[in-house]
């Protein structure tokens, strides 16, 4: 998706309306606080591959405390705990 590399302060990011359909490729980010992927085409939040999914994925995000996944596709959490967040 982006070089995550240039992007290692990022603290805020708002991809809503955006027909993304998954998490994968959002990279490691470790100073991201705010995710907002509202209003796309999101299914589940894990990947089948669980490394996959902490290098590329949402578990990369350490540093995440909020995180918009309102008005998605949802049908599966794979036992992933949302109650970190806000």
């Amino acid at each position: 998706m982006f070089n995550e590399k240039l992007f290692m302060n990022l603290k805020h990011l708002k991809l809503s309306n955006n027909f993304i359909n998954s998490l994968r490729g959002f990279g490691y980010l470790p100073r991201l606080v705010k995710l907002d992927v509202s209003y796309n085409k999101i299914d589940r939040i894990l990947l089948e591959n669980q490394e996959e999914c902490y290098s590329k994925g949402i578990l990369g995000l350490v540093g995440l405390e909020d995180l918009n996944l309102s008005h998605n596709l949802l049908v599966d959490t794979n036992g992933f705990q949302l109650t970190r967040f806000k």
